[in-house]
């Protein structure tokens, strides 16, 4: 496989797995927050985002798509913190 082959895999994979579920993620959780807002749901989606961030990640590992690997990394780690943040801020509400 020479290097155009496997540039162009690799911009596929971004485009497949990365561009269009991160769009279709934030149209989810604006509708979610704009609509019903429930702080639970949307603390599980992120949550369900962050697993398929660490899935990613690992198949960009796989697949040795450094640059992607880099990238998913960066947003696995940003996801993660929100995740954190909103979970803390949703218990930290509810019991106090």
């Amino acid at each position: 496989m020479n290097p155009d082959e496997k540039a162009r895999q690799r911009i596929k994979f971004e485009r497949n797995f990365v561009v269009l579920p991160y769009i279709i993620f934030a149209i989810i959780v604006f509708i979610f927050t704009t609509i019903f807002a429930q702080p639970t749901v949307v603390l599980a989606l992120f949550g369900i985002f962050l697993i398929y961030n660490a899935v990613l990640l690992f198949v960009a590992f796989i697949k040795h798509y450094h640059r992607t690997m880099i990238l998913l990394l960066i947003l696995t780690i940003f996801v993660g913190l929100i995740f954190g943040i909103s979970a803390t801020a949703h218990f930290s509400a509810r019991y106090n």
